[in-house]
């Protein structure tokens, strides 16, 4: 058995979801040693709280949630 292979540097759209409610923007790193920065779309850090976090990468072709 394999694991899907995903491309974790450059940038992609990032949804944070926190109290109920979702934050977009974008998430970006330059090498695999680096740290994800997180951007939200107005261009200010988007802070994820401390705590527990699930990271999810979807399948192409987007994802839908209410």
């Amino acid at each position: 058995t394999s694991l899907p292979a995903t491309e974790t540097t450059g940038e992609g759209p990032v949804y944070v979801f926190s109290d109920g409610k979702v934050q977009t923007g974008t998430w970006a790193r330059e090498t695999v040693d680096d740290w994800f920065t997180l951007t939200a779309e107005n261009g200010d850090e988007l802070v994820v709280k401390p705590g527990r976090i699930w990271v999810q990468t979807p399948p192409t072709g987007g994802v839908t949630f209410e």
